[in-house]
């Protein structure tokens, strides 16, 4: 790995304001990007007279004009600097679809939790008794899911009449989203307990995810993350022991 260009005290800085992690993360990126294997195909994608044009077309900069501002925006002062990013983002592009290639339908099962969606209403209360009241008064249509949250949950559903999301399987309370994983649009669970609360839940829709354009694009970035977290401890190690060996504290 190469030398971050970064001396000792901006580092300090980063790690000071918590950015550390993410410069190490982007030099563990600048890595693999480095040592990946690509393909006699992918070589010649990248060896395109028309890589640089195509790429800017996509973007949607076909002018001098905004050709100026996108430079200056990612601090390009020349046509070498021009050439060496677009190779880099499509060097990224490659590898992501490799991925997938690869490993694409099976991270799909693995992480339909993330791409799902629900929406569901919740009632968040101190008292069991009182998550049954309201549980049996909704069941019986004596009073509805918006104003029983309104009236009595102790949570910030209370403003939005309970309702919550959509939002993916992995962001509600462990207790809530086992529910939600089983249940059926429109069903209403019996209260149980999560944390200090008795929540009652009602499910009221459910966004079931395919494998499309949209969460492939999700997925490839999953999928090239953890790639990149793969090299991030040795490139943590490698910038620690070159700093401390070069540089005062």
């Amino acid at each position: 790995m190469a030398k971050a260009e970064l001396p000792r005290p901006y580092l300090r800085r980063l790690a000071l304001h918590g950015s550390l992690n993410t410069f190490v993360k982007d030099l563990a990126e600048e890595q693999l990007v480095s040592q990946y294997p690509f393909s006699t195909d992918d070589q010649a994608k990248l060896a395109s007279d028309s890589l640089i044009s195509d790429y800017l077309s996509d973007l949607g900069v076909v002018d001098q004009a905004s050709l100026d501002q996108w430079c200056q925006k990612y601090l390009i002062d020349s046509p070498a600097q021009l050439a060496e990013f677009v190779r880099y983002q499509v060097k990224k592009k490659l590898i992501v679809q490799r991925l997938l290639a690869e490993n694409g339908e099976t991270a799909f099962l693995k992480f339909k939790d993330r791409l799902d969606r629900v929406l569901y209403s919740v009632i968040r209360v101190p008292s069991e008794a009182l998550a049954y009241h309201l549980f049996y008064a909704l069941d019986h249509g004596e009073i509805t899911f918006s104003d029983a949250a309104e009236r009595f949950s102790d949570g910030v559903e209370s403003r939005s009449a309970g309702i919550v999301g959509p939002v993916d399987l992995c962001t509600p309370h462990p207790e809530i989203a086992s529910r939600l994983k089983r249940g059926r649009p429109g069903e209403l669970f019996e209260p149980f307990k999560a944390d200090e609360w008795f929540l009652v839940v009602s499910l009221l829709y459910r966004f079931e995810s395919s494998y499309d354009d949209i969460s492939r694009r999700t997925l490839g970035q999953l999928l090239f993350s953890a790639k990149v977290a793969e090299f991030m401890p040795e490139v943590s190690k490698q910038l620690l022991r070159t700093h401390l060996a070069s540089t005062p504290v």
